[in-house]
């Protein structure tokens, strides 16, 4: 199952000092998962100490700091690490309330908007 995975990710060239790896189009809690047992490995790792991890829901933007290793190279380990398996660790989300306020003072234009935009 981790070759099929390895194999659906692409990576992207981000600039001189980026890449980007799409895991899937699809968005899933188990795509996310993937994904964030990922970053987990690549931070473990030493190729962990030279990148900062940037993750989003289905991609992953590695940025590095340095230009020691050619792009081909830094792909070639990313892929090495795609391929080791998935550990048991299941990251639980956290919900935060953000409280909203519409109209009246928090939002004195919102009639002439409204009628602006005809709804």
């Amino acid at each position: 199952m981790q070759q099929a995975s390895q194999q659906n990710s692409s990576y992207f060239p981000m600039g001189d000092q980026a890449i980007l790896i799409v895991f899937s189009t699809e968005i899933s809690e188990s795509v996310h998962q993937r994904l964030l047992n990922f970053c987990d490995r690549i931070e473990k790792s030493d190729f962990g100490a030279d990148v900062e991890v940037v993750p989003a829901y289905a991609s992953v933007l590695i940025v590095y700091r340095s230009n020691e290793k050619s792009y081909s190279d830094r792909v070639s380990e990313l892929k090495r690490l795609m391929g080791e398996s998935d550990s048991d660790v299941f990251y639980e989300g956290e919900t935060i309330e953000i409280p909203v306020c519409y109209g009246g003072a928090f939002g004195p234009d919102l009639d002439f908007v409204a009628n602006h935009a005809q709804i």
